[in-house]
């Protein structure tokens, strides 16, 4: 039930309530790795933020998880680091 109702959401409104999930687990003291799950899924590439919640957590792309967007933030971090 869970993922069809996920899917069904237009790729904005899952990114934006993505954002709003790590938002919201950053304001309780979340683990940065569940922060940084959020965000991996809903961050724009551009995201400063997202770039230094995903490298403090050491995030790395997992393979059920597809889509461009995922591979731009990835990409905008290893040029941050050079």
């Amino acid at each position: 039930m869970r993922e069809a109702i996920y899917h069904n959401l237009t790729p904005a409104l899952r990114q934006g309530l993505h954002r709003e999930a790590a938002r919201v687990l950053t304001a309780a003291g979340a683990p940065v790795g569940r922060v940084a799950d959020h965000l991996f899924l809903g961050a724009s590439a551009t995201d400063p933020e997202a770039r230094k919640w995903l490298r403090a957590g050491s995030f790395r792309r997992r393979p059920s998880i597809a889509g461009g967007g995922s591979q731009s933030i990835r990409a905008g971090i290893r040029a941050d680091q050079h």
